[in-house]
């Protein structure tokens, strides 16, 4: 129990520490896997609306698809999908991640939303600070 308390003020002192820029940005890169989780469990819908909606501005919708391919290249998931335009690349990692099980998928998402927070935040913090505040914001939203 006293293990699961010290987490917890980890996790309390680090969501202290964020300001109002790095909270945004963990919530569009959760609203890209989101849409992107959507995508694939109905792969029907146009790739580029179900992860970055149209009301989005122009200049966010270019940094958000920066992020994503930033991130899914650090990821390692992309070797087939390499010298593809914006959406052929999407739809090859869709394709990639539809041959993981449900949950390695979930598990390639939640990553995927920590380092397009990163790429958005301009790596102010270390990678496991974005990984806690993505899975913080994700449970918060679940309430």
């Amino acid at each position: 129990m006293k293990f699961l308390k010290r987490i917890w003020k980890a996790i309390s002192r680090l969501w202290n520490k964020v300001d109002d820029f790095t909270e945004q940005n963990v919530e569009q890169a959760l609203r890209v896997t989101s849409g992107l989780k959507r995508f694939l469990e109905s792969p029907a819908a146009d790739i580029l609306e179900a992860i970055i909606p149209g009301n989005v501005d122009a200049l966010v919708r270019k940094h958000l698809l920066q992020a994503t391919n930033t991130a899914v290249t650090a990821l390692g998931i992309v070797d087939a999908c390499k010298g593809l335009n914006d959406r052929e690349k999407l739809l090859c990692i869709i394709n990639e991640l539809q041959k993981l099980p449900k949950d390695g998928r979930d598990a390639v998402l939640f990553k995927l939303a920590a380092l397009i927070a990163k790429y958005l935040d301009k790596n102010k913090l270390p990678q496991s600070s974005y990984d806690l505040l993505v899975q913080g914001k994700y449970f918060e939203s679940k309430k």
